[in-house]
């Protein structure tokens, strides 16, 4: 298991064939360019799934000041951790509407209980699979600037889609998904 971010850039590098770093700030090519994606990498990542390591629950206090039109009301997203990706809101059975608009969330709704996806930065809290994913990420982002292969880069990016799909799958699994909102069409077919 990854122990630090430096750890899994150097999972990235080692699939490049690319020179090992040992801190994100010193002055090589490889530690510019990890420094540069770690961070944004990190967090689109964590984006694009319900990750159960990352997953938080909060009970949102209701701003004083409500939207001039559209909902009755504004909550402030979680920063601790910070909120990256609304999972549900309140009952996910029967979803109220609800919209993000920058670090607030409007609904009708007096009272929020959000489920949500949080900036995770301590790395030994990482699922293997979110590492692997993490690292291929940056291996297709460093792919070509470092290499200088289009064709390298394009193999990276069709790696990272199979161990996100595999990933997905395992980490999936560990729960009914009953968090996650369904659409109509879904429940119409399931009914």
């Amino acid at each position: 298991m990854a122990a630090s971010d430096v750890d899994i850039c150097n999972i990235a590098l080692a699939m490049l064939e690319e020179q090992r770093i040992t801190s994100l700030t010193e002055s090589t090519e490889q530690g510019r360019y990890c420094n540069v994606h770690y961070d944004d990498a990190r967090d689109f990542v964590l984006r694009l799934h319900p990750w159960n390591f990352a997953t938080r629950r909060a009970a949102l206090a209701r701003n004083a000041t409500a939207p001039g039109f559209g909902y009755g009301n504004s909550f402030k997203l979680p920063t601790d951790p910070y909120c990256l990706r609304v999972i549900s809101v309140n009952d996910p059975a029967t979803p109220p509407d609800w919209k993000v608009e920058g670090r607030d969330l409007l609904s009708d709704e007096g009272a929020v209980n959000l489920v949500y996806i949080g900036r995770i930065i301590d790395v030994t809290q990482y699922d293997a699979g979110f590492v692997q994913t993490l690292a291929h990420y940056l291996a297709w982002k460093l792919a070509k600037p470092l290499t200088g292969s289009k064709s390298e880069a394009e193999q990276k990016a069709r790696d990272f889609d199979n161990i996100m799909r595999r990933a997905r799958n395992v980490d999936g699994a560990e729960d009914v998904q009953d968090g996650l909102p369904t659409s109509p069409f879904v429940l119409e077919h399931l009914s």
